[in-house]
């Protein structure tokens, strides 16, 4: 048996501002088949600690899921753009810091059942202020939080986002964190 699916054709479905939808014939195991992908140009996701190991969050209302998350600041790549460019970017638009000090932790797929977007991880460190500046028609709220005020968060449930959820957990296991 092969896990390798052949994509026989492709054929677009949608295009909108931030995604498009395909749909594929596939052979896979000498059968054929189908998939949907939904195409992202992929996003970041930032872990900005502070000297006292506050990690910054913001709340935003998320029209998909109609409530209001608790997320580490994050955004989309604009086509071709370098991931930290896009971090370096995002944080200080959401959060109005800027960060001396980068690291790269890898990369998460969201859903990758049929979503093709990668979002890359960062850690930020040694920030400062500079001041805000949301795109248009984006509302959030900054806020610091203990870093394990936010495992329990994510244990209890009531952090629901997953690039939070598995970024926050990965950094305080790397770094002998727990919540107790």
């Amino acid at each position: 048996m092969t896990f390798i699916e052949e994509t026989v054709s492709s054929q677009e479905k949608f295009r909108g501002k931030i995604v498009r939808l395909r749909h594929d014939q596939i052979i896979v195991n000498h059968q054929p088949g189908f998939r949907e992908v939904v195409e992202h140009p992929g996003g970041v996701c930032i872990l900005a600690i502070t000297k006292d190991h506050h990690i910054l969050t913001v709340n935003q209302y998320r029209y998909a899921q109609k409530e209001v998350l608790c997320e580490l600041p994050a955004g989309k790549k604009e086509p071709n753009e370098d991931p930290l460019l896009t971090a370096q970017r995002e944080l200080c638009e959401e959060t109005g810091y800027i960060a001396a000090h980068w690291l790269d932790y890898g990369v998460v797929y969201p859903s990758p059942a049929y979503l093709d977007e990668v979002i890359h991880l960062f850690v930020a460190s040694d920030l400062s202020f500079v001041g805000q500046h949301l795109d248009d028609g984006e509302y959030l709220s900054v806020h610091m939080t203990p870093i394990k005020s936010l495992l329990q968060d994510i244990v209890s449930g009531q952090i629901k986002d997953s690039k939070t959820a598995v970024f926050v957990m990965r950094y305080a296991l790397q770094n002998g964190i727990s919540i107790g």
